[in-house]
């Protein structure tokens, strides 16, 4: 792209890739969702083997606060099953829920880029 007209007059000079709202909102959620159930495996492999600290408290009251509210309010009929099992949900709950912590990006995406348009960038 040397800023040459191609044949359909175009100069290549449109949104790169990874610019968009989009593009930000699935990368955040993704790395949000790969740190949280990670973070969640290893909060669960803590209480299994019952070497609970500080810190692991901390972690599940804050950082898994709306899994917890969610989880505490919704009765999950899993609860009989496994342990294997509740947690497969659970961590399937943690990245969705990662995913709607991200939402916010793509309202600001917008207006950022709307107002870029506006100023002539």
């Amino acid at each position: 792209m040397n800023g040459r007209p191609d044949r359909d007059g175009m100069t290549g000079r449109g949104p790169r890739l990874g610019r968009s709202p989009w593009a930000l909102y699935l990368t955040t959620g993704a790395a949000l969702a790969v740190l949280r159930v990670a973070l969640y495996a290893w909060a669960t492999h803590r209480g299994s083997t019952h070497t609970v600290t500080y810190l692991d408290d901390f972690v599940w009251e804050w950082v898994f606060y709306p899994e917890g509210l969610i989880l505490d309010y919704v009765p999950l009929p899993i609860a009989h099953f496994s342990a294997t099992a509740i947690n497969v949900v659970v961590g399937t709950l943690v990245a969705l829920v990662s995913f709607v912590i991200a939402l916010p990006i793509l309202p600001l995406g917008w207006l950022w880029r709307r107002r870029r348009q506006k100023a002539g960038r």
